[in-house]
C-alpha cells in the first residue's frame, strides 16, 4: 500500500498571493483614476481643434470653388450645422459638435459668408469654436476679405501667430 504524506511541501511552489494581486489591482485603479480626467481634457482639446480645422477647410473650399468655377459660393450657418453652397447647389454640409459664436459672443445662426467670383468676401468676421479656454491650440477662425486663417482665442481676440501642430 502507498501512503500519501500528510504535510504538503510548498517550498517548490511559486506564484502570487491574493494579497499581492489585490495590491496591484488597487495601484492600477489609482493610476487610471488620475489618467481619466486628463484623457477627457485631451479628447475635448483634440475635438475642438479638429472641428476648427474642418470649418477652415470648408471655408477655403467654398472660396476656391468660387474662384475657379467663377460662380458665387457661400457658407450658411444655422443652429448646430452649416451648408457650403457652390454653383447654386449644396456642395457639402456639416453638423457642428460644438457651438460656434462670433467674436462678440453672439450666435452665428442665420449668418452667411458669401464669396464672389474672385473668391473675395465682404463678410469679415471672427468665428469662435466654444468652449473657449479648452487649451486647444486652434479654436477660432478669422475670415477676411482675401484670406481665412485659424488661431487661438486670447483675451477676447483671435491670435493668429500660434504654432499649429
Amino acid at each position: 500500500m502507498v501512503r500519501l504524506p500528510l504535510k504538503i511541501d510548498r517550498s517548490n511552489q511559486s506564484g502570487f498571493t491574493l494579497v499581492e494581486l489585490m495590491v496591484v489591482v488597487a495601484i492600477i485603479a489609482f493610476i487610471l483614476s488620475i489618467a481619466t480626467p486628463n484623457f477627457s481634457k485631451l479628447q475635448l482639446k483634440n475635438n475642438i481643434e479638429g472641428e476648427t480645422r474642418k470649418l477652415l477647410s470648408d471655408l477655403n473650399q467654398a472660396r476656391s470653388a468660387a474662384l475657379f468655377a467663377k460662380t458665387p459660393a457661400s457658407v450658411a450657418f444655422s443652429t448646430g450645422s452649416y451648408v457650403v453652397t457652390s454653383n447654386g447647389s449644396a456642395a457639402a454640409s456639416s453638423i457642428l459638435h460644438y457651438p460656434l459664436k462670433k467674436s462678440d459672443n453672439s450666435d452665428l445662426s442665420g449668418t452667411t459668408i458669401s464669396f464672389d467670383t474672385n473668391g473675395l468676401t465682404a463678410n469679415t468676421l471672427t468665428l469662435m469654436v466654444s468652449p473657449s479656454g479648452s487649451g486647444a491650440v486652434v479654436d477660432c477662425i478669422v475670415v477676411d476679405q482675401v484670406l481665412s486663417n485659424m488661431g487661438q482665442m486670447k483675451s477676447g481676440s483671435c491670435v493668429l501667430d500660434v504654432q499649429v501642430r
